[in-house]
């Protein structure tokens, strides 16, 4: 009887240190998936603030291009007005050296 009572004891302890291990690893997993929730959380955050900052870049980019063509076409109006005066500058040397020779 008393060795029985020595293994009922023994095997109460080993219970109780089992409890404890188990009581230990439930709340570091609980910890760990409250972790893994809060990072899916500030993922999921991230990639709408990344899909937001994508749509500006492609606005701004397009305003760019928007700008930059028409840069381009006023730049080609100056240079044929530039060609238009050089050659206004050319009649008008012509004109005035026939009119001293008359």
């Amino acid at each position: 009887m008393e060795e029985l009572e020595a293994r009922l004891g023994s095997k109460r302890e080993e219970l109780l240190e089992k409890e404890l291990v188990l009581e230990e690893v439930t709340g570091v997993a609980e910890k760990l998936r409250t972790q893994a929730k809060g990072g899916r959380e500030e993922a999921s955050g991230r990639a709408v603030r990344v899909t937001a900052l994508q749509g500006r870049i492609r606005a701004l980019t397009r305003e760019i291009m928007a700008a930059v063509s028409e840069l381009s076409m006023w730049q080609a109006a100056a240079v044929k007005l530039q060609q238009e005066k050089e050659e206004a500058d050319e009649e008008l040397g012509v004109a005035l050296a026939a009119q001293a020779e008359a």
